[in-house]
């Protein structure tokens, strides 16, 4: 994903409306570049501030924590999705080797 790509998709990011290749990417992006980490960053902080103040809650949130927090939960989810899928495919896979040997056996003795 390009950076111009990337500054693109901050404001689906933050409101949870990427699709879930393009959040990995988005994600993944922003790790490495700087300069779109700071833009998410800015858009961020003012969202979630901009909601707090809607929502009347007092306090001292640490945005930058929040955010960086929210980054690695939803790249963890996403991984445990891929490994979900990964393992189902393997699953699918055996039972068909299994079923392929099955026939073959009751077929050839």
């Amino acid at each position: 994903m390009t950076c111009q790509e990337t500054q693109r998709k901050i404001m689906s990011f933050i409101d949870r409306r990427l699709s879930k290749a393009e959040t990995q990417g988005f994600i993944e992006h922003v790790s490495s570049c700087s300069e779109c980490m700071d833009e998410l960053e800015i858009n961020y902080i003012m969202t979630a501030a901009m909601r707090e103040l809607d929502e009347g809650v007092e306090g001292e949130t640490d945005f930058k924590k929040a955010l960086l927090e929210e980054l690695d939960e939803r790249y963890e989810e996403l991984e445990l999705e891929n490994e979900r899928i990964n393992l189902l495919l393997i699953a699918v896979f055996a039972l068909m080797l299994v079923g392929l040997f099955a026939f073959f056996f009751w077929f050839f003795f």
